[in-house]
């Protein structure tokens, strides 16, 4: 279960939640159009009818392979995952999302090379666990075996 889930499950215990995995544009719309009371999204948002109150913030953390080079570190540097890191979920599931981290990852000079996307986390640890390259994953995601995370130095 997500931090952000069990943030809101200790602050309205009496809430139903239902998991709905589906573009976070097409989420805010049922949350406008009344639908829905409340929605659990991945920043950010700039839906201008809906309130957002921050429940947690994760670091993302570099997922790899156990028996990869960098595994070995604590902490990876940025130009280390250059042309590594090339795991993804996919654009249109969180847009803006996707974009600002893109963003983020021009800024730290790494370059990602041909994206591979998978629409699911299970699908990108697969793919690492195949040595397709690299991804990111929120710092209190479960991992599989055979896998570890390393924040970036």
């Amino acid at each position: 279960m997500a931090i952000a889930e069990r943030v809101y499950r200790k602050l309205f215990p009496a809430s139903d939640i239902e998991t709905t995995f589906a573009p976070i544009e097409q989420i805010l719309e049922r949350l406008a159009s009344g639908e829905i009371d409340a929605a659990i999204v991945t920043l950010p948002s700039d839906e201008p009818s809906t309130r957002v109150v921050t429940l947690a913030q994760e670091r993302m953390l570099v997922c790899m392979r156990s028996d990869d080079t960098l595994a070995a570190s604590s902490a990876v540097e940025a130009s280390q995952v250059t042309g590594r890191l090339r795991i993804f979920k996919p654009p249109a599931a969180q847009r803006k999302a996707h974009v600002n981290m893109m963003k983020l990852l021009e800024e730290e000079g790494i370059e990602t090379g041909v994206p591979l996307f998978a629409s699911a986390v299970h699908g990108q640890f697969e793919m690492v666990e195949a040595g397709l390259g690299l991804t990111l994953v929120r710092e209190h995601s479960d991992i599989p075996e055979g896998l570890v995370t390393r924040p970036f130095a």
